[in-house]
């Protein structure tokens, strides 16, 4: 047999208090993780649309020439004279 101390409780309301608020407990864990967690998302989707706006801000130009169209015509052109090239090439 194991021996257990007694453990004196002198106030009365102790006791009531862990029967009446025990079954509130898992509760009151689960709504304590829910907003810890809850911030944590809320920080992580706020840096996001920061780094969102970032992006826009900053195009890397290959986009912008596409948009342009003035990267599409330069390899085309230069395409289109070695082509030409080629076949006077072949051709002489």
């Amino acid at each position: 047999m194991v021996w257990i101390p007694w453990i004196p409780v002198y106030e009365k309301w102790v006791p009531w208090a862990l029967f009446v608020l025990g079954p509130f407990l898992p509760d009151a864990y689960l709504w304590w993780y829910r907003r810890k967690h809850e911030k944590k998302l809320e920080a992580l989707v706020e840096d996001l649309a920061r780094e969102a706006e970032t992006l826009d801000a900053y195009r890397p130009l290959s986009e912008i020439h596409e948009a342009l169209g003035i990267g599409s015509e330069e390899p085309s052109a230069a395409r289109d004279a070695e082509s030409g090239a080629a076949s006077r090439v072949r051709s002489h």
